[in-house]
């Protein structure tokens, strides 16, 4: 039995519709800190812990952070005490896999959610329509998932249903 599930995918892949699935069976979420400002619908202390840069660089200071990561100009983080709760679900750039220590990748289903880039675009048209940001990070997720390989389960199913991550959940947990 692993301890925790770890979702990687690409902007608009569906990593926040999954992880809301994961939560719905139970597991738990703690949710990561980040310095950008929330997004319309989002909730603090739900979705994130919308912090100050100076806050931020406290918790790294304190030696507080198990992962830490900048992304468009913003921080983001998993403190130690989030990451060594059990049956928790995490959402994680491939960088922040690759810095996990052997025995906590071992403890951990890392699941990738490898959707198209058409799919994903049109998704965040949808959601914020700038597409010149979009472009953006449709580039940059290029770079950051250029050679990841490191993950246990990959979802190529852009409608990937409750079904299946109800068999993720409980192959892992139970």
């Amino acid at each position: 039995m692993k301890r925790r599930i770890v979702i990687v995918g690409k902007s608009g892949s569906g990593k926040d519709y999954a992880r809301k699935l994961f939560v719905v069976l139970g597991a738990n979420y703690p949710p990561p800190f980040t310095t950008r400002p929330p997004r319309d619908g989002e909730v603090m202390g739900v979705d994130y812990h919308f912090i100050p840069v100076e806050t931020f660089k406290q918790i790294e200071e304190n030696d507080q952070w198990y992962v830490s990561d900048e992304f468009n100009g913003w921080n983001y983080g998993i403190t130690k005490e989030q990451f060594n709760t059990d049956q928790s679900i995490f959402i994680m750039p491939p960088a922040a896999v690759s810095r996990m220590t052997p025995a906590d990748r071992v403890m951990t289903n890392v699941v990738y959610i490898d959707v198209s880039s058409d799919i994903r675009k049109s998704r965040m048209l949808e959601r914020q329509g700038n597409a010149d940001s979009i472009d953006r990070r449709l580039e940059a997720d290029e770079k950051d998932f250029k050679s990841f390989q490191d993950y246990d389960l990959c979802i190529l199913d852009p409608k990937f249903s409750q079904s299946l991550i109800e068999i993720i959940y409980n192959k892992t947990f139970n």
